[in-house]
Protein backbone atom coordinates (compact mmCIF):
# COMPACT_ATOMS: atom_id res chain seq x y z
CA UNK A 1 0.00 0.00 0.00
CA UNK A 2 1.76 3.45 -1.05
CA UNK A 3 0.17 5.99 0.63
CA UNK A 4 0.86 10.11 -0.12
CA UNK A 5 0.37 13.46 2.04
CA UNK A 6 -1.71 15.91 0.16
CA UNK A 7 -1.22 19.62 1.20
CA UNK A 8 -3.21 22.72 0.35
CA UNK A 9 -1.19 25.72 1.70
CA UNK A 10 -4.20 28.22 1.50
CA UNK A 11 -3.96 31.96 2.50
CA UNK A 12 -6.22 30.92 5.81
CA UNK A 13 -6.08 27.15 6.66
CA UNK A 14 -3.91 24.70 5.63
CA UNK A 15 -5.61 21.09 4.26
CA UNK A 16 -4.49 17.75 4.21
CA UNK A 17 -5.09 14.18 3.35
CA UNK A 18 -3.79 11.04 2.79
CA UNK A 19 -4.46 9.14 -0.19
CA UNK A 20 -3.89 5.56 -0.97
CA UNK A 21 -2.28 4.89 -4.19
CA UNK A 22 -3.55 1.75 -5.10
CA UNK A 23 -7.15 2.33 -4.23
CA UNK A 24 -7.16 6.27 -4.83
CA UNK A 25 -9.43 6.10 -1.49
CA UNK A 26 -8.81 9.25 0.98
CA UNK A 27 -8.44 9.14 4.68
CA UNK A 28 -7.08 11.17 7.15
CA UNK A 29 -8.14 14.36 6.66
CA UNK A 30 -6.83 17.86 8.52
CA UNK A 31 -7.10 20.99 9.19
CA UNK A 32 -4.72 23.64 10.27
CA UNK A 33 -4.14 27.63 10.78
CA UNK A 34 -2.20 29.71 8.66
CA UNK A 35 0.84 31.08 10.46
CA UNK A 36 -1.08 35.33 10.91
CA UNK A 37 0.55 38.45 9.55
CA UNK A 38 3.66 39.79 11.34
CA UNK A 39 3.47 42.95 9.99
CA UNK A 40 2.65 45.64 12.00
CA UNK A 41 2.53 47.96 8.93
CA UNK A 42 -0.41 49.01 7.04
CA UNK A 43 -1.22 47.20 3.98
CA UNK A 44 1.62 45.27 4.42
CA UNK A 45 0.95 41.22 4.54
CA UNK A 46 4.08 39.01 5.76
CA UNK A 47 4.20 35.47 7.18
CA UNK A 48 7.27 34.38 9.59
CA UNK A 49 9.22 32.47 7.84
CA UNK A 50 10.25 30.01 10.72
CA UNK A 51 6.84 29.52 11.72
CA UNK A 52 5.75 28.55 7.77
CA UNK A 53 8.66 26.21 8.12
CA UNK A 54 7.42 24.95 11.85
CA UNK A 55 4.38 24.71 10.66
CA UNK A 56 5.06 22.61 7.53
CA UNK A 57 6.94 20.11 10.19
CA UNK A 58 4.45 19.47 12.43
CA UNK A 59 1.91 18.53 10.08
CA UNK A 60 4.46 16.15 8.45
CA UNK A 61 5.26 14.82 11.81
CA UNK A 62 1.61 14.15 12.73
CA UNK A 63 1.51 12.02 9.62
CA UNK A 64 4.52 9.85 10.52
CA UNK A 65 2.54 6.80 11.79
CA UNK A 66 1.10 6.82 8.32
CA UNK A 67 4.08 5.32 6.64
CA UNK A 68 3.95 8.24 4.05
CA UNK A 69 6.15 7.54 1.00
CA UNK A 70 5.59 11.25 -0.94
CA UNK A 71 4.24 14.22 -0.33
CA UNK A 72 2.18 16.61 -2.86
CA UNK A 73 1.83 20.34 -2.26
CA UNK A 74 -0.11 22.88 -3.59
CA UNK A 75 -0.29 26.46 -2.64
CA UNK A 76 -1.14 30.20 -2.30
CA UNK A 77 0.14 31.64 -4.92
CA UNK A 78 1.85 35.51 -5.88
CA UNK A 79 3.39 35.62 -2.71
CA UNK A 80 7.49 34.78 -2.65
CA UNK A 81 10.56 35.31 -0.45
CA UNK A 82 14.11 36.17 -1.07
CA UNK A 83 17.61 34.65 -0.93
CA UNK A 84 20.78 36.04 -0.82
CA UNK A 85 23.80 34.44 -2.75
CA UNK A 86 24.67 32.45 0.31
CA UNK A 87 20.87 31.25 0.49
CA UNK A 88 19.82 33.13 3.66
CA UNK A 89 16.82 34.96 3.46
CA UNK A 90 16.56 38.51 2.94
CA UNK A 91 12.42 38.72 3.73
CA UNK A 92 9.92 36.77 5.33
CA UNK A 93 7.55 35.54 3.01
CA UNK A 94 4.97 38.50 1.53
CA UNK A 95 2.00 37.42 0.59
CA UNK A 96 -0.34 37.76 -3.09
CA UNK A 97 -2.08 40.61 0.37
CA UNK A 98 0.84 42.61 0.35
CA UNK A 99 0.23 45.97 -1.29
CA UNK A 100 3.66 47.98 -0.56
CA UNK A 101 4.11 48.59 -4.09
CA UNK A 102 1.86 51.27 -3.53
CA UNK A 103 4.02 53.35 -1.40
CA UNK A 104 5.56 56.48 -3.15
CA UNK A 105 9.93 56.33 -3.28
CA UNK A 106 11.40 59.04 -4.65
CA UNK A 107 7.86 60.27 -5.90
CA UNK A 108 6.32 57.61 -7.61
CA UNK A 109 5.14 54.24 -6.32
CA UNK A 110 6.56 51.13 -7.43
CA UNK A 111 3.45 50.05 -9.30
CA UNK A 112 2.94 53.67 -11.29
CA UNK A 113 6.43 53.12 -12.20
CA UNK A 114 6.31 50.09 -14.00
CA UNK A 115 2.36 50.73 -15.36
CA UNK A 116 4.15 53.86 -16.92
CA UNK A 117 7.11 51.80 -18.08
CA UNK A 118 6.05 48.47 -19.12
CA UNK A 119 2.42 49.39 -20.16
CA UNK A 120 0.66 46.71 -21.74
CA UNK A 121 3.55 44.37 -22.15
CA UNK A 122 3.29 43.38 -18.56
CA UNK A 123 -0.02 41.47 -19.09
CA UNK A 124 1.25 40.33 -23.13
CA UNK A 125 4.20 38.52 -20.92
CA UNK A 126 2.93 37.25 -18.01
CA UNK A 127 -1.06 36.91 -18.86
CA UNK A 128 -1.64 38.93 -15.68
CA UNK A 129 -3.16 42.57 -15.10
CA UNK A 130 -0.71 44.72 -13.22
CA UNK A 131 -1.46 44.64 -9.63
CA UNK A 132 -0.38 46.25 -6.87
CA UNK A 133 0.81 42.32 -4.56
CA UNK A 134 2.18 40.83 -7.44
CA UNK A 135 5.96 39.81 -6.41
CA UNK A 136 7.37 41.87 -9.59
CA UNK A 137 5.77 44.62 -8.27
CA UNK A 138 6.65 44.56 -4.26
CA UNK A 139 10.32 42.78 -5.34
CA UNK A 140 11.11 46.03 -7.43
CA UNK A 141 9.87 48.11 -4.36
CA UNK A 142 12.14 46.42 -2.43
CA UNK A 143 15.40 47.00 -4.31
CA UNK A 144 14.49 50.63 -4.26
CA UNK A 145 14.33 50.91 -0.84
CA UNK A 146 17.36 49.34 -0.87
CA UNK A 147 16.87 46.70 1.14
CA UNK A 148 18.17 43.62 -1.61
CA UNK A 149 21.72 42.62 -1.93
CA UNK A 150 23.60 42.23 -5.34
CA UNK A 151 22.51 38.79 -5.98
CA UNK A 152 19.01 37.47 -5.32
CA UNK A 153 17.31 34.03 -5.45
CA UNK A 154 13.40 34.75 -5.61
CA UNK A 155 11.18 31.79 -4.33
CA UNK A 156 7.62 30.88 -4.11
CA UNK A 157 6.37 29.17 -1.08
CA UNK A 158 6.67 26.01 -1.52
CA UNK A 159 10.23 25.72 -2.62
CA UNK A 160 10.72 27.45 0.89
CA UNK A 161 9.41 24.50 2.83
CA UNK A 162 11.51 21.70 1.37
CA UNK A 163 14.72 20.09 1.90
CA UNK A 164 17.37 19.73 0.13
CA UNK A 165 15.96 21.29 -3.10
CA UNK A 166 16.69 19.75 -6.18
CA UNK A 167 15.99 23.35 -7.83
CA UNK A 168 12.62 22.79 -9.54
CA UNK A 169 9.57 24.55 -9.58
CA UNK A 170 6.12 23.78 -11.16
CA UNK A 171 5.53 26.57 -14.04
CA UNK A 172 1.94 26.93 -12.24
CA UNK A 173 4.10 28.67 -9.39
CA UNK A 174 6.40 30.12 -11.59
CA UNK A 175 4.35 31.86 -13.66
CA UNK A 176 2.80 33.93 -9.79
CA UNK A 177 6.11 35.50 -9.51
CA UNK A 178 5.41 38.27 -12.41
CA UNK A 179 8.56 37.23 -14.36
CA UNK A 180 7.38 34.50 -16.33
CA UNK A 181 6.60 34.09 -20.20
CA UNK A 182 3.73 32.30 -20.20
CA UNK A 183 3.80 31.68 -23.91
CA UNK A 184 7.32 30.44 -24.45
CA UNK A 185 7.03 28.78 -20.97
CA UNK A 186 9.99 30.38 -19.79
CA UNK A 187 11.44 33.27 -17.68
CA UNK A 188 11.07 36.68 -19.62
CA UNK A 189 14.44 38.18 -21.20
CA UNK A 190 12.28 41.45 -20.98
CA UNK A 191 11.12 41.93 -17.94
CA UNK A 192 14.09 39.91 -15.95
CA UNK A 193 16.22 42.69 -17.98
CA UNK A 194 13.68 45.52 -16.66
CA UNK A 195 13.88 44.24 -13.31
CA UNK A 196 17.59 43.92 -12.79
CA UNK A 197 18.18 47.46 -14.77
CA UNK A 198 15.47 48.58 -12.02
CA UNK A 199 17.10 47.43 -9.07
CA UNK A 200 20.22 46.96 -9.88
CA UNK A 201 19.98 43.36 -8.44
CA UNK A 202 21.11 40.18 -10.34
CA UNK A 203 17.79 37.42 -10.18
CA UNK A 204 18.09 34.19 -9.56
CA UNK A 205 15.27 31.63 -10.10
CA UNK A 206 14.74 27.86 -9.99
CA UNK A 207 14.62 25.64 -13.33
CA UNK A 208 10.91 25.83 -14.66
CA UNK A 209 9.45 22.26 -14.86
CA UNK A 210 5.54 21.40 -16.23
CA UNK A 211 5.43 18.09 -14.97
CA UNK A 212 5.40 16.67 -11.71
CA UNK A 213 8.78 16.16 -10.10
CA UNK A 214 10.63 15.63 -7.08
CA UNK A 215 11.61 18.98 -5.58
CA UNK A 216 13.12 18.31 -2.25
CA UNK A 217 12.71 16.24 0.86
CA UNK A 218 11.23 16.38 4.36
CA UNK A 219 13.83 13.60 5.92
CA UNK A 220 14.17 11.46 3.88
CA UNK A 221 10.82 11.51 2.18
CA UNK A 222 10.28 12.76 -1.38
CA UNK A 223 8.06 16.53 -1.68
CA UNK A 224 7.03 17.02 -5.07
CA UNK A 225 6.80 20.45 -7.31
CA UNK A 226 4.10 21.94 -6.05
CA UNK A 227 1.52 23.15 -8.33
CA UNK A 228 -0.92 26.47 -7.86
CA UNK A 229 -4.22 26.22 -5.73
CA UNK A 230 -6.05 28.03 -8.68
CA UNK A 231 -5.05 25.18 -11.49
CA UNK A 232 -5.35 22.46 -8.67
CA UNK A 233 -8.86 23.44 -7.78
CA UNK A 234 -9.74 23.83 -11.26
CA UNK A 235 -8.15 19.98 -11.99
CA UNK A 236 -9.97 18.60 -8.41
CA UNK A 237 -13.47 20.22 -10.00
CA UNK A 238 -13.84 18.16 -12.61
CA UNK A 239 -13.81 20.81 -15.48
CA UNK A 240 -13.35 19.96 -18.88
CA UNK A 241 -11.43 21.80 -21.97
CA UNK A 242 -13.62 24.34 -23.26
CA UNK A 243 -16.80 22.88 -21.89
CA UNK A 244 -16.76 23.98 -18.65
CA UNK A 245 -16.53 27.17 -16.92
CA UNK A 246 -15.29 27.18 -13.67
CA UNK A 247 -16.52 29.63 -10.91
CA UNK A 248 -14.28 29.20 -7.59
CA UNK A 249 -15.40 31.31 -4.67
CA UNK A 250 -13.01 31.34 -1.43
CA UNK A 251 -11.60 34.33 0.49
CA UNK A 252 -10.38 35.08 -3.16
CA UNK A 253 -12.46 34.25 -6.29
CA UNK A 254 -11.72 33.34 -9.41
CA UNK A 255 -13.82 32.38 -12.86
CA UNK A 256 -12.27 30.28 -15.39
CA UNK A 257 -12.17 28.35 -18.62
CA UNK A 258 -9.50 25.64 -19.68
CA UNK A 259 -8.44 26.21 -23.50
CA UNK A 260 -6.41 25.09 -25.75
CA UNK A 261 -4.15 27.84 -26.70
CA UNK A 262 -2.82 31.02 -25.06
CA UNK A 263 -6.12 33.63 -25.23
CA UNK A 264 -5.86 36.68 -26.92
CA UNK A 265 -3.68 39.17 -25.49
CA UNK A 266 -6.39 41.56 -23.45
CA UNK A 267 -7.42 38.57 -21.44
CA UNK A 268 -5.71 37.22 -18.77
CA UNK A 269 -4.22 33.58 -18.77
CA UNK A 270 -2.50 31.49 -16.92
CA UNK A 271 -0.48 27.65 -17.63
CA UNK A 272 -2.57 25.01 -16.91
CA UNK A 273 -1.90 20.94 -17.02
CA UNK A 274 -0.97 19.37 -20.03
CA UNK A 275 0.46 22.16 -21.87
CA UNK A 276 -3.07 23.80 -21.98
CA UNK A 277 -3.76 27.72 -21.07
CA UNK A 278 -6.58 29.02 -18.09
CA UNK A 279 -8.78 32.10 -19.93
CA UNK A 280 -9.30 33.63 -16.53
CA UNK A 281 -10.02 36.20 -14.31
CA UNK A 282 -9.05 36.84 -10.95
CA UNK A 283 -8.66 38.62 -7.52
CA UNK A 284 -12.88 38.79 -7.79
CA UNK A 285 -13.68 39.95 -4.29
CA UNK A 286 -15.40 37.24 -2.56
CA UNK A 287 -15.09 35.86 1.41
CA UNK A 288 -12.47 38.57 1.88
CA UNK A 289 -15.00 41.27 0.88
CA UNK A 290 -17.69 39.92 2.70
CA UNK A 291 -16.05 39.74 5.90
CA UNK A 292 -15.99 43.73 5.46
CA UNK A 293 -19.82 44.15 4.66
CA UNK A 294 -21.21 41.56 7.38
CA UNK A 295 -19.04 42.86 9.96
CA UNK A 296 -21.00 46.11 10.12
CA UNK A 297 -24.41 44.11 11.08
CA UNK A 298 -22.38 41.00 12.81
CA UNK A 299 -23.17 41.16 16.09
CA UNK A 300 -23.34 37.26 16.49
CA UNK A 301 -21.12 35.66 14.02
CA UNK A 302 -22.98 32.25 13.81
CA UNK A 303 -26.10 33.85 13.71
CA UNK A 304 -25.64 36.12 10.24
CA UNK A 305 -24.49 33.19 8.80
CA UNK A 306 -28.10 31.29 9.44
CA UNK A 307 -29.81 34.53 8.46
CA UNK A 308 -28.12 34.00 4.52
CA UNK A 309 -28.23 30.08 4.79
CA UNK A 310 -32.29 30.92 5.04
CA UNK A 311 -32.39 33.09 2.41
CA UNK A 312 -34.39 32.09 -0.76
CA UNK A 313 -33.72 32.17 -4.30
CA UNK A 314 -36.72 34.94 -4.83
CA UNK A 315 -35.07 36.93 -1.72
CA UNK A 316 -31.43 37.14 -3.69
CA UNK A 317 -33.15 37.69 -6.87
CA UNK A 318 -35.33 40.48 -6.02
CA UNK A 319 -32.99 42.48 -3.55
CA UNK A 320 -32.75 45.81 -4.46
CA UNK A 321 -29.24 47.13 -2.79
CA UNK A 322 -26.07 47.86 -4.83
CA UNK A 323 -22.45 46.84 -3.37
CA UNK A 324 -19.16 47.54 -4.87
CA UNK A 325 -17.10 44.63 -3.36
CA UNK A 326 -14.15 45.81 -4.65
CA UNK A 327 -12.74 47.11 -0.92
CA UNK A 328 -9.11 46.21 -1.43
CA UNK A 329 -7.02 48.15 -4.12
CA UNK A 330 -5.91 44.90 -6.23
CA UNK A 331 -9.33 43.96 -6.48
CA UNK A 332 -10.99 43.21 -10.09
CA UNK A 333 -13.06 46.10 -10.84
CA UNK A 334 -11.16 48.57 -8.39
CA UNK A 335 -12.28 52.27 -8.84
CA UNK A 336 -12.33 53.96 -5.26
CA UNK A 337 -13.63 51.39 -2.97
CA UNK A 338 -16.43 49.60 -1.86
CA UNK A 339 -20.01 51.74 -1.12
CA UNK A 340 -23.17 50.40 -0.99
CA UNK A 341 -26.11 52.35 -3.27
CA UNK A 342 -30.00 52.45 -4.33
CA UNK A 343 -30.67 53.43 -0.63
CA UNK A 344 -34.16 54.09 -0.34
CA UNK A 345 -36.68 54.16 2.18
CA UNK A 346 -38.45 50.96 3.32
CA UNK A 347 -35.40 48.98 1.34
CA UNK A 348 -32.76 49.22 3.94
CA UNK A 349 -33.27 46.42 6.56
CA UNK A 350 -31.26 43.47 7.34
CA UNK A 351 -33.06 40.78 5.11
CA UNK A 352 -32.89 43.25 1.76
CA UNK A 353 -29.16 43.89 3.25
CA UNK A 354 -27.51 40.25 3.47
CA UNK A 355 -29.88 38.95 -0.28
CA UNK A 356 -28.59 42.20 -1.69
CA UNK A 357 -24.86 41.19 -0.99
CA UNK A 358 -25.08 37.58 -2.15
CA UNK A 359 -26.62 38.78 -5.55
CA UNK A 360 -23.94 40.86 -5.89
CA UNK A 361 -21.79 38.66 -5.32
CA UNK A 362 -22.98 35.97 -7.76
CA UNK A 363 -23.50 39.23 -10.21
CA UNK A 364 -19.89 39.79 -10.47
CA UNK A 365 -19.01 35.84 -11.74
CA UNK A 366 -22.30 36.82 -14.55
CA UNK A 367 -20.43 39.59 -15.38
CA UNK A 368 -17.14 38.26 -16.51
CA UNK A 369 -18.26 34.69 -17.50
CA UNK A 370 -19.62 36.47 -20.61
CA UNK A 371 -16.18 37.99 -21.46
CA UNK A 372 -14.80 34.66 -21.04
CA UNK A 373 -16.68 32.10 -23.03
CA UNK A 374 -17.61 31.73 -26.77
CA UNK A 375 -20.91 33.55 -27.57
CA UNK A 376 -22.16 30.73 -29.60
CA UNK A 377 -21.39 27.82 -27.35
CA UNK A 378 -23.20 26.51 -24.79
CA UNK A 379 -21.49 25.91 -21.05
CA UNK A 380 -21.83 24.03 -17.54
CA UNK A 381 -20.96 26.02 -14.64
CA UNK A 382 -19.08 24.52 -11.69
CA UNK A 383 -19.38 25.75 -8.76
CA UNK A 384 -16.41 25.48 -6.17
CA UNK A 385 -14.54 26.97 -3.22
CA UNK A 386 -15.76 27.22 0.86
CA UNK A 387 -18.58 29.99 -0.02
CA UNK A 388 -21.07 27.77 -2.36
CA UNK A 389 -21.01 25.28 0.16
CA UNK A 390 -21.42 27.38 2.92
CA UNK A 391 -24.62 28.87 1.48
CA UNK A 392 -26.38 26.49 -0.39
CA UNK A 393 -28.86 28.50 -2.04
CA UNK A 394 -26.10 30.07 -4.25
CA UNK A 395 -26.24 27.48 -6.71
CA UNK A 396 -30.04 27.68 -7.35
CA UNK A 397 -29.67 31.15 -7.49
CA UNK A 398 -26.75 31.48 -10.33
CA UNK A 399 -28.38 29.68 -11.97
CA UNK A 400 -31.83 31.43 -11.76
CA UNK A 401 -29.24 34.49 -12.73
CA UNK A 402 -27.50 32.72 -15.60
CA UNK A 403 -29.92 30.66 -17.34
CA UNK A 404 -27.77 27.67 -17.32
CA UNK A 405 -27.44 24.18 -15.92
CA UNK A 406 -25.16 25.15 -12.77
CA UNK A 407 -23.15 22.10 -11.06
CA UNK A 408 -21.90 22.57 -7.47
CA UNK A 409 -18.80 20.03 -6.52
CA UNK A 410 -20.57 17.79 -4.17
CA UNK A 411 -18.80 16.70 -0.83
CA UNK A 412 -17.02 18.82 1.87
CA UNK A 413 -13.77 17.30 0.58
CA UNK A 414 -11.78 20.55 -0.90
CA UNK A 415 -11.30 20.55 -4.74
CA UNK A 416 -7.74 20.94 -4.16
CA UNK A 417 -7.64 17.85 -1.78
CA UNK A 418 -8.92 16.15 -5.34
CA UNK A 419 -6.94 17.65 -7.34
CA UNK A 420 -3.59 16.88 -5.69
CA UNK A 421 -4.98 13.10 -6.09
CA UNK A 422 -5.12 13.09 -9.25
CA UNK A 423 -1.95 15.13 -9.76
CA UNK A 424 -0.68 12.03 -7.77
CA UNK A 425 -2.48 9.09 -8.61
CA UNK A 426 -0.81 9.73 -12.10
CA UNK A 427 2.51 9.13 -10.78
CA UNK A 428 2.45 5.71 -10.48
Amino acid sequence: MKRFLLVDFGATRIKTAVVDLNSGKLSSFGNFTCPPNVSKKLGQYELSLKLVKERFRKICESYSDKRIEGIMLCSQMHGFIILDKNNEPLTEYISWMDERSLEPVKGISTYDLIRKNLGGQFLKITGMNPRPGLPFMNILHLARQGKLTRHCKVLSLPEWLVNRSTGLVHDTMAASLGFYDISMRKYSKELVNFAESEAGVKFIFNKVVSDIEVAGYWKDIPVYTAVGDLQCAIFGAGNILNTTVSVNIGTGSQVSVIVKDRPKFEIEARPYFGGNYLKTVTHIPAGRALAVFLGLINDQKVRVWKEIKKLKVSDIVSSSLNFDLAVFKSAWNYSSGGSIGNIHEGNFNRKNYLASLIKNLLNQYVVISKELVEKDKTYIYILSGGIPKRIPVIKKAFSKMTGTKVIQTSNNIDETIHGLRKLAIGLR
